[in-house]
């Protein structure tokens, strides 16, 4: 992404893929952090998740329900970001009016269990939603 002019802010929340620049910028310059992306991208930085539910990061990759699947969709695309708990909810059971806060809270619980074989977490955003980032290796499962 290229800003023009000095008047225009630094994007925020961009995901790890991404980066921004003013010009001018030197061609060895925008090689260089063309090259750095593209390796992050390589290395298994973000994690992906095919058509058939598995979700894969760092080497390893694990094989979600249906219903998990759905889920980890809007936080692999959201990765890092957080994600309103109206959005998942939404995903999840799209044809339903009734909120199912429990059903997503169980759904996050059982998630959160399972994504650290991946180093994944899934953190809270008290009173906004939640966010699939890495796991701190200080992280110990409870319960």
């Amino acid at each position: 992404m290229v800003l023009e002019g000095r008047e225009v802010s630094a994007p925020t929340g961009l995901n790890v893929l991404e980066d921004w620049v003013r010009p001018p910028i030197t061609r060895e310059d925008f090689w260089a952090r063309r090259a750095t992306l593209q390796a992050r991208a390589q290395a298994g930085a973000i994690p992906s998740i095919d058509g058939e539910g598995v979700l894969r990061f760092g080497g390893r990759r694990l094989s979600l329900s249906p219903a998990e699947a759905e889920l980890m969709r809007v936080l692999v695309e959201s990765f890092q970001e957080v994600v309103p708990r109206e959005t998942l909810i939404q995903q999840v059971w799209p044809d339903d009016g009734q909120p199912r806060r429990n059903a997503l809270d169980l759904r996050i619980l059982r998630l959160r269990r399972r994504l650290s074989c991946l180093q994944l977490s899934i953190r809270t955003a008290w009173g906004r939603g939640y966010l699939l980032d890495l796991r701190d290796p200080r992280e110990e499962l409870v319960g």
